[in-house]
C-alpha cells in the first residue's frame, strides 16, 4: 500500500506521521508526492510503524520497465 493511502486510511496527518517515525511534516509530504526515497533505517521505521502495509516495494514505481 502507498503511504499517502496508508495515512488517509488511517486519517494520519503528515505532521502526525513524521513524529510517529522522526522526520519533519515537510520529509513525509515529500515521500508522500515520491520527491524523496526513504533511507534503509528509515524505511524500517514506517514498516514497524505501518504494521508492514506500507513496504520497500511501494516506494517504487512499477509502471516502469
Amino acid at each position: 500500500m502507498k503511504l499517502k493511502e496508508y495515512l488517509e486510511k488511517q486519517s494520519i496527518t503528515h505532521k502526525n506521521f513524521g513524529k510517529m517515525i522522526g522526520v519533519s511534516q515537510p520529509f513525509v509530504t515529500c515521500m508522500v508526492s515520491g520527491i524523496r526515497i526513504p533511507s534503509l533505517t528509515l524505511m524500517q521505521r514506517i514498516i514497524e510503524s505501518t504494521n508492514g502495509e506500507v513496504n520497500v516495494g511501494d516506494f517504487f514505481n512499477h509502471d516502469t520497465p
